[in-house]
């Protein structure tokens, strides 16, 4: 018997039909809302979920992906993941995460996401056109996200953070609030493409680079959905699937472009878990991309 799942969205959509197991229950998993500016990468990582379930039917019956109809930021995604009001999140990783949910520990970005380039606006574009050093990036004032475990990476290690929420933090570059805005080479291609209409650009020479790594997540009284979603990834790493996507997406050919010639200051991260640092090393070390 034939049955089919959806993934329904609320800004667009897009749906797959597969062959179930007869006699299996449809598991409904929800999902964070859209967010616009990075369209590409919330396609890639529901896509991703979309072949790790498909890829366990057999094993654990039929499933249906559903969007959620309320905008998120992430601190209200995590939130919502705690309070079962959805039941898989993507984010960058730490400690404090990794203990409050579950991981699944399979990185979705292969250590990319931890590659940061400058977005400034044409006032401090031009002070980066010289030799620098970490030193004097120091002194000058980055913006992120509240929240994020990047902010404490970087306040840790240092850096002049202000912080504020994702939208503002554009504005207040632009308007010359902060110097610089470090975001991931995954996503700043197609930020700064939706913020078009703002003076910010990608400063080209240099980075950060710090052990960062993208999981899905789920909740700890979920262990089934966990384990079925790790063994649905772990299936279509080895069968060649998830990297072809990967590497296929828009936002990794731009990151490619982006990275070369670049100069990355290595950070330390001292907020990530033991096992997902030995994991970013070791995707470090294997430099596949």
């Amino acid at each position: 018997m034939l049955r089919t799942h959806s993934i329904a969205l609320v800004l667009f959509s897009f749906c797959f039909s597969v062959a179930a197991a007869p006699l299996a229950e449809k598991t409904k998993i929800i999902l964070p809302h859209l967010q616009r500016s990075t369209e590409s990468q919330y396609n890639y990582y529901i896509t991703l979920l979309d072949m790790a379930l498909k890829a366990t039917i057999d094993k654990y019956g039929d499933y249906e992906l559903i969007i959620s109809d309320i905008p998120m930021r992430q601190r209200r995604q995590l939130l919502s993941l705690g309070e079962g009001k959805i039941n898989v999140i993507w984010s960058a990783t730490s400690q404090e995460r990794e203990t409050n949910y579950q991981a699944v520990y399979s990185p979705l970005s292969y250590g990319l996401f931890g590659y940061r380039v400058f977005l400034v606006n044409s006032q401090t574009l031009p002070q980066f056109k010289r030799d620098i050093d970490v030193d004097w990036l120091k002194k000058l004032v980055g913006v992120q996200g509240r929240d994020w475990p990047d902010t404490e990476i970087l306040l840790k290690s240092g850096f002049n953070i202000k912080t504020s929420d994702y939208k503002s933090c554009f504005a207040l570059l632009e308007k010359g609030f902060a110097d610089y805005f470090p975001r991931s080479i995954l996503e700043v291609g197609e930020e700064v493409s939706y913020f078009a209409d703002l003076d910010i650009y990608i400063e080209p020479n240099y980075g950060l680079y710090y052990p960062n790594l993208m999981y899905f997540f789920v909740r700890k009284d979920e262990p089934l959905l966990g384990k079925r979603i790790l063994d649905g990834l772990t299936k279509i790493e080895q069968d060649g699937s998830k990297w072809k996507m990967f590497i296929n997406s828009p936002f990794y050919q731009h990151s490619k472009k982006i990275k070369q010639n670049r100069h990355f200051f290595k950070v330390d991260n001292p907020f990530s878990s033991e096992k997902s640092r030995q994991l970013a090393e070791a995707i470090y070390q294997q430099q596949r991309y």
